[in-house]
């Protein structure tokens, strides 16, 4: 059985591509579900909601037309920004893909999951909802503790998992209200589990139809200052 550590060790770096053959059986769902909500918030207020999403079509959809923020890599006349960088594949802008495109937004493989799930702030939390302004300030901490304790469950189970934060926030909402029950969907974290893609890619390789088309630089452990009582 592995560690805390090990399992921590484990979610620390995205899987940006799986094995969509390989289905997750729905006890396992449940399970890496319960260990989700088993995590703590404040005064146990239901501060998030989780979205799970397992139909491949919908999944595949999450990767073309939602995980597709560019905001951070290009400018906005679509122009590529001065932020080369090196690795294994070669020279070349994140943004820019094995073919030479612009089109970061194939870097998040995460979304296209057998098992993807979606945290979001429960109506009651969000702007103009019916708890206290103060007490959103909670949201946030018991959102990521709740995905945090999904990851570490899947791991245990031997899956491999990857965070997305970066995507479409109306088109995702607009998603959510056509196909859940979720009337006012306010999304904030993606999360994508399930095993590696069978071609034998490495984690940072983002795959679509059996070719890679987009790796990421591994970043490694964060460099987190711990500070100690004199």
């Amino acid at each position: 059985m592995k560690s805390i550590k090990e399992i921590i060790q484990r979610v620390q770096s995205c899987q940006r591509n799986f094995d969509l053959d390989h289905r997750i059986p729905q006890e396992h769902q449940d399970y890496i579900i319960e260990c989700a909500t088993l995590m703590p918030t404040r005064y146990a207020r239901p501060h998030y909601n989780i979205t799970v999403i397992t139909d491949p079509e919908h999944t595949r959809f999450m990767y073309n037309e939602v995980a597709v923020d560019l905001s951070d890599e290009i400018d906005t006349e679509g122009k590529p920004l001065p932020n080369g960088q090196t690795n294994e594949i070669g020279n070349f802008v994140p943004n820019v893909d094995f073919e030479g495109k612009v089109c970061c937004y194939k870097r998040n493989g995460q979304t296209n999951a057998p098992l993807l799930l979606v945290f979001g702030v429960t109506e009651e939390f969000q702007v103009g909802g019916s708890q206290p302004s103060h007490r959103r300030k909670d949201v946030m901490q018991s959102l990521m503790l709740g995905s945090a304790g999904a990851a570490m469950a899947a791991v245990e189970l031997g899956y491999y998992t990857g965070f997305c934060r970066c995507f479409k926030e109306d088109v995702l909402s607009k998603f959510l209200i056509e196909h859940t029950d979720c009337t006012k969907p306010d999304p904030r974290l993606l999360l994508g589990i399930g095993m590696p893609h069978p071609g034998g890619f490495s984690r940072g390789v983002s795959v679509l139809d059996g070719k890679a088309v987009y790796k990421a630089d591994e970043m490694g452990k964060a460099p987190i200052p711990v500070h100690r009582y004199k």
